[in-house]
Order: structure tokens, then C-alpha cells, then sequence
């Protein structure tokens, strides 16, 4: 009888072997959807733990700005749980070219820790071993230039670096984040090592390795992070306590030289105001020499004028005597004249005077005789008188003429006075122009001893700030995010493998139950015959678990090796593993095979039992019919008369085979359901992205300040953001941390912007409630959403913020607004007063711009006053690589819940058909064709499917917001979905599928053979 059972088992395999591959198919997805999403995680986690392992990682980093020495790390040893320590040296610089952000370590033979992808390690100075994320920039041999400012970086040696390898390590797993850096960009792009010989500073890192009993810990177990945390806060006192010497030796130091400053500062204010003193008699001098000069150049011009109207005098008066010489001599010459007549007159006279006849003659001649001596009398006379006039002139001429030689001879001499004030004022302008020199010297001097108090009054705040820093490798960049997102994947593992088990099992239990119910005739029979219930089980029990036997193991395998492989090379490309190592939990497949026992055994076992207890006769006979029932809506004569015929029979069709269009319904509902949540995820992810780096962050670019600077360099970067015409916004921008009750830090920026009335221009502020947009006055405290929701906030509550200092402020919430990422509290310009206690100091600058590149960049960062610049564009990429391998599970999701959907709507689809097979036929012979009979079977099809669609996006919205609240990060805050589109997404995708199954169905409708459907069964 055991042989007839096997060959009847055998039998029904190949009879029905479409229903026994299905349930193979239905339980193997089930199983690999459940063990792959599950095992991915943990495998990851693996595989991460043993690669710390083989490269062997540090478990601390100590990096602060003093310097460490071995009599340092020889009291870090004798900490508790601390094995030993290495000294090292870590620097940030900028490489010429590229301007690219370098993190620079020492390397010394630790090649343990370092995967060489490509060259060798440095041997001698100016050698460098580049990040092999590097390559893409960089090629070996090339050499590298270190910067700050525009010149050489002082943290190295002179000369140029090169490139003679490339490296991956512990410290960054990821194969693109390198951490945070106060210059450049914001960002470390990649790191370097160079040898210890090349840093000019001393070393200012310790790497700590814990004892061997806690690295050989999992370094994502609980039982190590203790470990660690143990070990972190035993370290911190040291460090603490060595940089509060550090601090106390510098601020000693720097106050004599403060001192030292002062006092010299006093003499050379001293000896300035002598030289001033000195410049100022000689000022006055110059004044007295001026006046002088101006009193002797007038007197000259006075004895200069009268000198010359005396000239004109004496040339009057030389005229004058000219003309009366002139007018002398011509008398003279007619006296002469006059006297010659006479003597002539005398002689004629005399001779006249012997002769007697001549007497009339004399008498004329003595007349005219008197009358010449009478003319010559007068005119001898008036000669006197001309010459006597002629001694007046001449006199007068003389003592004009002495007068002009006196004045000619006391005359200034112009040229010589002019000379002399020349010559003094000379002496004064030398006198003054080395006064002013070393005046200007003193003022140089002065100048410097102020930018030396400067200097000292920066080194003083420099020391007031030095802080440190303990990273565990669990605050290395890419391990805790690594950690995050495994812890993501898990917490979908939990919740869509779920409803892959509920619908496959649920179809699995449907077919085997359809498979029982088909065979009633045999089970009866066999009853008949007297074969035991316990072997007739038996061999559906058989029938069952081996096709779950194979699905499972099929399942496992591919759950294992398949799928969750898939979704780790989904991660990978993110991250340095190159060798998943896969393993197989035991926990997994114990669920599976339940899971699997209890819908192909056990379920069916209490059908089997509720069978056997019917009479073999009566399940002989074919099942009787329940008999039909009017439904509510055929009570309603005037609206069921309104309703189609074939819409008529659909409906009585759905009531009529309840149970079936249940599960067909279940079905829909799951597929749409799983549909839902994926595309729901998607577009919560990118609505992240959109809403916070384009609604909420409006400004273009952030610019980091110097924390002190001097006057000039602030005038410098003012005038810059004038010439280039930039729009921009101080504000005040620093890291604290939220306490909760627990005290648990959550790490929160405080921004107070130096004009609130602006500030929504740069940050848009919508209220989380209402949605309306809002304002940030003088004296509010605005919170994100996402810290309110933690602290559970609401408008007039209070909580304890305190900032790297210890400083502790108690805000007290005015608004509440919308923030998608990270947290921020905005404080008015007067709230930020009364809680700190004084004026904000605003280091950083929002910018609003059109365009933006690395040119812009470089020219900022060349300015003295800027320390880095971090662009919005930056954040939307770390957001894109932070969101990446999400995207990348969600693709895989939608891709399985498509999957699932065609492999259970198919199997009900043709379960429904089968079942249908007498009632199609008899459609056929009433003249039906076969698109008619299609769509006579499809419209409840579809019906369901328009029904399934609708419960299915209510419960996805559920159980979507269910995964985003499990997914969502303590610092990110999904906003609501856009419920239309991914009901349209997820429904559209549905009804492919159904339209896909219309077409396979409508081949299976056309091989129904009508003579066999039709034969009853008596």
C-alpha cells in the first residue's frame, strides 16, 4: 500500500506539478526575501569588524594643538584597559595644484594599517603616499606643493612632495568621505602620509590601542563600545589635564612678553613725543623764517622804489644840466662872439681916432661900440645867471647822484637774502624730513609693538580656545554612518519581509487548501477503501513539504548568496570592502522553516482533520452548492435595475465565492501595499533633499571667518564683497549640544544673524503647524521641528543647551518651523544678548549668488579672513551619498514587490480560472466569445485589483510611515510624503501587472477544453 501511495504521490506531483512548483516558488521568495534583507546586515557588519581587524585599526585618536611626547604615552599605558600608544602628527593643508583639502598623517613603518593599492610606502623626505581616492587627480610621480594663504604651509618642510604611492585605511572605510576640515571647502578631500622627518611641528596625536581582550571584541558589539567609552573617558582626564598646563604655560609666557611689549611700547611713545615736540619748534621756526623774509623782501621792494625815483630824479636833473650847459656854451660862444666884435670895434676905433676926417665914423663906431659893450654886459650878466642856475643843477645833481650811489650801495641784495632763507630754510627742511624719519621710524616701531600686543591678544584667545580632540573608531567619518545605515536596512528587514511572508504564505495555504479541496473524491475513495487517514495525510503531508522543502532550501540559497548579495554590492561601491564574507545565521532559517511548517503542515493537518471526520460517501460526491442569497444591494430594486448585466453577475460572482476573491483581494492588497512603501520611500527621500536645500536653505554659499583677525584683514574682505557685489549676511553660527533627561546629547547649531529683519532670505522659516511662513524678531527663540518632537517642545517650553565650554543657556521656544535636517535653534539678536550675556561675534556669512565655482573659492580662501567655504551644492552631494544606498534598496524593493506580485496574482488568477472552468465552458456553447469570456473573468479581476489598490495604499501609508519613523535618523526629519503621486505610482505599476496576468490568463481561458469542463461528475 506504501508502494500505491508513493506512485499516487509521484502521480499528483506530475498531475499538478504547475501548483507544486508554485508553492515551491511562493515559499522560496517568502524565504529568500526574509534571510536576504535579514542577513545582509549582520554580514556587513562581519565583514567590517574582520577588516578592522586584518588592517588593525586604532581604537582612539587623540589630536589636540600641544605636543606630545613619550613620557605622554608612557602614563596613557598604565590606563586601565589601554595597551599602548604611538606618537603622531596630523595636519590639514591645501595641495598646489588641485587647491584640493589634504589631510596630512605621519607615517613610521605602521604599514599594518594602510591597504597599498598602488606603489610603495615613503622611504626619505619629500616623499608622499596619496589616499587612492586620489588617483583620479593624481598620478605617481607627480609632486604636490602644501599651502596656507596662498603660500607655503609652515606645518611642513619646504619642498615639494612626491606622489610615490597610493593607500586605503581603517580610519576612512568609506571610498569618498574623509570628515570636516576649518579650511577649503569645509571638507577633507583626501589624505596623505609623509614621513615624521617632513612636519616641523612636534607630534600632536596619540593612536591608542585598547588591551588584546578588548580588540578581540566585535567593534560593532555593546560589549566593546564599552570597552571603549571606559577608555575614552579615562584618556579625556589626561588630556584635559595636559592641556590645561599647555594653557597655563602659554597664557605664563605670553603675558611677560606682554609685559616686555608694554615697556617698550611706553619708551617709544616717549621718544615720539620729543620728536614731535622737536618737529613742532622747527614747524615754528619755519614760520619765523617766513615772516623775516616776507619783512626783508618788503624793505627791499621799499628801497627798491625809492632808489628808482631817485634815479629819475637824477636823470631829470642830469637833463636839466645838459640843457643848461648846452644853452651856457651858446652864450658863452656869442659873448665871444660879442667880444671879438668889440675888439674889432676897438681897433677900428683906435684907428679911426687918428684920423681927422673920420670923426662921423668914430662917432657911428662908439655908438656902435656902446652898444656891443652894453649887449655883452647884459648877456655876460645873464651867463652868470645861467651859470650860477647851472652850480644849482650841478649841485643838485651831485647830492642826487651821492643819494642813488648811497641807496645803490645800502640796496639789499635780493639774490643774497633769497640764498640765505634758501640755505635756512634748507637746514630746517633737513632737520624736519630726519625728524619725521625717525618719527616715522618710532611710529613703525609703535606699529609693530601694537600688532605684537595684537599677536599676543590673538595667541591669548588661541589659548583660551585650545580644545582637543578623543575620536574612538566609532566617530571616525564613515564608521558610525556605516553602522547607521546597516541599522537602516535592518529596521526594513524587520517590516517588508514581513509582508512577503503574510501574502506568500497566505497563497501557499490557499493553493494547498484548493488542492485538498480538489481531491475530496480521492481522499474518499481512498477512505472507501480502508487505507488509514494517517497515510492518506500522509501523502498530501509529503506532497507539500517537499515542494516547501525545495522552495526553502532554493530560498536559503538565494536569500544567502543571492539577494543579499545584491543588496551589499548595492552598499559596496560606497565603502573599501572588497570581500564580503557571506554567512548563514541559523536563526533565519529556523523562522523560515516554521513559518513553512505551519502553512504546509499544520494548517493543512486541521483541514485534513475537519475532512476525515465527514462520511467517504459523502466526499465522494461532488461538494453541494450553498444555496444563493439576494444581496443588500439586489434589495434596492430601482438602483440594482441601473446596473449593467455584467456587472450583475460580477458582483453576485464576488459574494458567491467569497473566500476566493478574499484572498485574491489579500493578495492585491499586499503587492499594492509593498508597492506603496517603496515608491512612498523614494519620494520621501527626495522630497528630503528638495524641501531642505531648496525651500528652507536659500543661501548659496557659507563662509567661514577666521575666529580673530585684524582690522585690516576684515576691511580687505569687506571691500571684496563690495566689489564683487555679493549679497551676504553675518551671523553667528556655533555647535552645542540639546541635554535630554537621560542626558543624551543631540548636537544642535545655535545662529543668531546679525539682521534678523533679512534672515528669511537666507533661511526660509515656515511654521510647523500652520505652514505659514514667519519671521525671526529681535527676541525669539525659533527650534526645528525634529528637536521639538525630541524634547517634546511646544511654544513656552524650556531646555538645558550647553556649548563645548560648559556653558550652559536655557532657551525658552517662541516658534516652532519646518527642518528636514540636522537641528538649529535661531535666536534674535536680543535673545541671543539676554541668554549669553553679550553681543554675538559673527564668524561666518551667509551668501546669496547666481553663480558659483571653484575660482570664487580659491579667491576667497586666498583672503586672510576667510577659513573655509562650504557651498550648498556640497551638502546636497553628502546628502545624495548619504540617501545613495537607500535609493538602492528601494530600487531592489520595488523590483520584489513586482516580482511577488506576478508570481501570487498569477497563481490566484489561474486558481480562479480553474475553479471557473464548467461555468466558461457553458459561456462558450451560449455563443460567448472568447474576448468576451476574458473580460467576463477579469472584470472581477480588476475589480478587486481598483479595491485592492485602495486598502493597499492605506495600509502602505501605515506601514511606510512605520519604516520612515524606524529609518529616520536621530538628525533627519522626513517630510510628508506626496500621497497622489505614489498612490498613482504604486496603483499604475499594480494594473501593469494585472495587465500582464489579463494576457497569460486570456491564453490559459483558450485552452480550456469545452467538452471536458462540461462533463459532471455523479
Amino acid at each position: 500500500m506504501q508502494r500505491i501511495l508513493r506512485k499516487d504521490l509521484v502521480r499528483e506531483v506530475k498531475k499538478s506539478f504547475a501548483r507544486f512548483i508554485s508553492i515551491a516558488i511562493l515559499i522560496g521568495m517568502g524565504t529568500t526575501f526574509f534571510i536576504g534583507l535579514n542577513s545582509a546586515a549582520p554580514t556587513m557588519l562581519h565583514t567590517a569588524n574582520a577588516y578592522f581587524k586584518e588592517y588593525h585599526y586604532q581604537d582612539l585618536k587623540v589630536i589636540a594643538p600641544v605636543a606630545f611626547n613619550l613620557e605622554d604615552v608612557q602614563q596613557l599605558s598604565e590606563i586601565d584597559l589601554v595597551e599602548n600608544g604611538t606618537l603622531g602628527h596630523l595636519a590639514q593643508t591645501l595641495t598646489q595644484p588641485g587647491n584640493l583639502v589634504l589631510e596630512v598623517l605621519s607615517f613610521k613603518d605602521q604599514k599594518e594599517q594602510f591597504k597599498l593599492i598602488e606603489g610603495r610606502y615613503p622611504e626619505i623626505s619629500g616623499e608622499l603616499v596619496l589616499d587612492s581616492k586620489g588617483r583620479k587627480n593624481y598620478q605617481l610621480g607627480e609632486e604636490l606643493s602644501f599651502l596656507e594663504g596662498g603660500n607655503h604651509d609652515p606645518a611642513f618642510k619646504e619642498t615639494p612632495y612626491k606622489i610615490v604611492g597610493f593607500v586605503e585605511s581603517t580610519r576612512y572605510i568609506s571610498k569618498n568621505a574623509r570628515g570636516v576640515s576649518a579650511i577649503g571647502n569645509g571638507s577633507v578631500d583626501l589624505f596623505g602620509l609623509i614621513g615624521e622627518g617632513d612636519f616641523t611641528q612636534e607630534p600632536n596625536t596619540i593612536d591608542i590601542e585598547l588591551v588584546p581582550k578588548s580588540r578581540q571584541k566585535n567593534v560593532y558589539s555593546s560589549a566593546y563600545e564599552a570597552d571603549l567609552v571606559k577608555a575614552k573617558a579615562a584618556v579625556d582626564v589626561f588630556v584635559e589635564t595636559k592641556i590645561a598646563e599647555t594653557t597655563s604655560d602659554i597664557k605664563s609666557e605670553l603675558q611677560d612678553q606682554e609685559k616686555d611689549l608694554a615697556k617698550q611700547q611706553r619708551e617709544v611713545a616717549e621718544q615720539e613725543k620729543e620728536l614731535a615736540e622737536e618737529l613742532q619748534e622747527l614747524s615754528d621756526k619755519k614760520v619765523s623764517l617766513e615772516e623775516e623774509k616776507k619783512q626783508a623782501l618788503a624793505a627791499y621792494e621799499t628801497a627798491q622804489n625809492l632808489l628808482t625815483e631817485h634815479r629819475e630824479q637824477l636823470t631829470e636833473v642830469k637833463n636839466r644840466l645838459s640843457i643848461s650847459e648846452g644853452a651856457i656854451a651858446s652864450e658863452g660862444k656869442r659873448l665871444e662872439s660879442v667880444a671879438k666884435q668889440i675888439a674889432t670895434q676897438q681897433e677900428e676905433l683906435a684907428q679911426l681916432q687918428g684920423q681927422a676926417d673920420s670923426q662921423e665914423s668914430l662917432s657911428q663906431l662908439e655908438e656902435t661900440y656902446q652898444r656891443l659893450v652894453a649887449s655883452y654886459e647884459k648877456e655876460a650878466g645873464l651867463h652868470q645867471i645861467e651859470l650860477g642856475k647851472l652850480s644849482v643843477i650841478r649841485q643838485q645833481f651831485l647830492s642826487i647822484d651821492q643819494l642813488v650811489q648811497l641807496e645803490t650801495v645800502n640796496l639789499p641784495d635780493v639774490d643774497l637774502i633769497t640764498a640765505q632763507f634758501a640755505n635756512l630754510e634748507k637746514e630746517r627742511s633737513d632737520g624736519a624730513k630726519q625728524l619725521a624719519d625717525s618719527l616715522a621710524k618710532l611710529k613703525e616701531t609703535s606699529t609693530e609693538f601694537d600688532n605684537g600686543l595684537a599677536e599676543l591678544t590673538r595667541e591669548e584667545a588661541k589659548a583660551e580656545l585650545l580644545s582637543y580632540k578623543i575620536q574612538g573608531i566609532d566617530e571616525t567619518e564613515t564608521f558610525t554612518p556605516f553602522k547607521e545605515n546597516i541599522e537602516r536596512l535592518g529596521v526594513v528587514s524587520k517590516v517588508v519581509p514581513f509582508v512577503f511572508f503574510f501574502v506568500a504564505f497566505i497563497i501557499t495555504t490557499t493553493l494547498i487548501l484548493r488542492m485538498i479541496d480538489q481531491s475530496r473524491e480521492q481522499i474518499g475513495t481512498l477512505l472507501a477503501l480502508g487505507i488509514h487517514r494517517r497515510q492518506i495525510i500522509k501523502k498530501y503531508t509529503l506532497y507539500t513539504l517537499i515542494s516547501s522543502v525545495i522552495g526553502l532550501g532554493l530560498g536559503i540559497y538565494l536569500g544567502v548568496f543571492g539577494l543579499s548579495q545584491v543588496i551589499i554590492n548595492l552598499y559596496s561601491p560606497m565603502y573599501n570592502f572588497s570581500d564580503y564574507q557571506s554567512q548563514v545565521y541559523p536563526s533565519y532559517i529556523i523562522i523560515s522553516l516554521l513559518a513553512s511548517v505551519i502553512s504546509v503542515v499544520i494548517i493543512p493537518y486541521v483541514v485534513y482533520s475537519r475532512l476525515f471526520k465527514l462520511p467517504a460517501l459523502q466526499l465522494i460526491r461532488p461538494k453541494v452548492a450553498s444555496s444563493g442569497k439576494r444581496l443588500l444591494i439586489e434589495r434596492i430594486p430601482g438602483l440594482w435595475r441601473q446596473v449593467p448585466f455584467f456587472f450583475q453577475r460580477t458582483i453576485r460572482n464576488i459574494m458567491s465565492y467569497k473566500v476566493r476573491m478574499s484572498i485574491l483581494l489579500i493578495g492585491f492588497v499586499g503587492c499594492m501595499s509593498l508597492l506603496f512603501i517603496s515608491f512612498g520611500a523614494r519620494n520621501s527621500v527626495d522630497q528630503l533633499q528638495k524641501k531642505q536645500f531648496y525651500e528652507v536653505f536659500k543661501y548659496d554659499v557659507s563662509v567661514g571667518l577666521a575666529d580673530v583677525t585684524s582690522t585690516e584683514e576684515e576691511a580687505e574682505y569687506s571691500t571684496y564683497m563690495t566689489e564683487k557685489k555679493m549679497k551676504h549676511l553675518p551671523v553667528f553660527q556655533e555647535k552645542w549640544e540639546s541635554l535630554t533627561a537621560d542626558k543624551k546629547r543631540i548636537e544642535t547649531f545655535l545662529v543668531s544673524p546679525e539682521e534678523s529683519k533679512v534672515f528669511h532670505q537666507y533661511i526660509e522659516m515656515t511654521d510647523a503647524d500652520s505652514g505659514k511662513s514667519l519671521t525671526l524678531g529681535e527676541s525669539d527663540v525659533v527650534v526645528t521641528e525634529k528637536l521639538a518632537k525630541i524634547f517634546q517642545l511646544k511654544v513656552g517650553d524650556t531646555w538645558p543647551m550647553v556649548n563645548s565650554e560648559g556653558l550652559t543657556i536655557t532657551p525658552k521656544v517662541t516658534k516652532i518651523v519646518k527642518n528636514y535636517y540636522l537641528h538649529y535653534v535661531y535666536l534674535g539678536k536680543k535673545a541671543y544678548e539676554q541668554l549669553l550675556g553679550e553681543p554675538a561675534v559673527y564668524q561666518r556669512d551667509f551668501l546669496l549668488v547666481e553663480k558659483w565655482g571653484d575660482k570664487a573659492s580659491e579667491e576667497l580662501l586666498n583672503l586672510p579672513a576667510v577659513n573655509n567655504v562650504h557651498t550648498r551644492q556640497r551638502d546636497i552631494e553628502k546628502m545624495e551619498e548619504m540617501t545613495a544606498q537607500l535609493n538602492n534598496l528601494i530600487v531592489v524593493l520595488i523590483v520584489a514587490a513586482v516580482l511577488l506580485g506576478l508570481v501570487v496574482l498569477y497563481n490566484l488568477a489561474y486558481i480562479t480560472i480553474l475553479e471557473r472552468k464548467q461555468e466558461i465552458a457553458v459561456m462558450r456553447v451560449m455563443g460567448y466569445r472568447q474576448k468576451q469570456l476574458t473580460r467576463y473573468i477579469f472584470r472581477e479581476i480588476l475589480l478587486l485589483g481598483f479595491l485592492g489598490i485602495l486598502l493597499g495604499s492605506v495600509i502602505g501609508k501605515g506601514l511606510h510611515q512605520l519604516v520612515m519613523e524606524q529609518v529616520e535618523l536621530e538628525f533627519l526629519f522626513f517630510p510628508q510624503i506626496e500621497w497622489l503621486k505614489v498612490f498613482n505610482e504604486s496603483g499604475f505599476t499594480l494594473l501593469i501587472i494585472a495587465s500582464l496576468l489579463m494576457i497569460l490568463m486570456h491564453r490559459k481561458i483558450k485552452q480550456i477544453n469545452t467538452v471536458e469542463a462540461l462533463k459532471v461528475k455523479d
